[in-house]
């Protein structure tokens, strides 16, 4: 397969979240679902901040992940 073919591919997403599977348990990597977990159990302060930086740069998102983690 040549650079140009691979490049191709890796810009589409996968329509299920990824595995690994580790010795003792699968670890799911989903981009989103692992972010609500983290704001879900950042601090307080650390999750108000980073949430207004993000909606400087992408309203919609932080609108999105705050009706998620409420």
């Amino acid at each position: 397969m040549n650079p140009r073919n691979r490049d191709q591919q890796s810009t589409h997403e996968p329509q299920t979240p990824l595995t690994s599977t580790g010795a003792d348990q699968d670890i799911r990597i989903h981009g989103l679902e692992q972010v609500v977990e983290m704001l879900r159990y950042a601090d307080p302060q650390f999750r108000a901040s980073l949430l207004r930086r993000l909606q400087a740069r992408d309203p919609g998102l932080a609108q999105k992940l705050l009706r998620i983690i409420r």
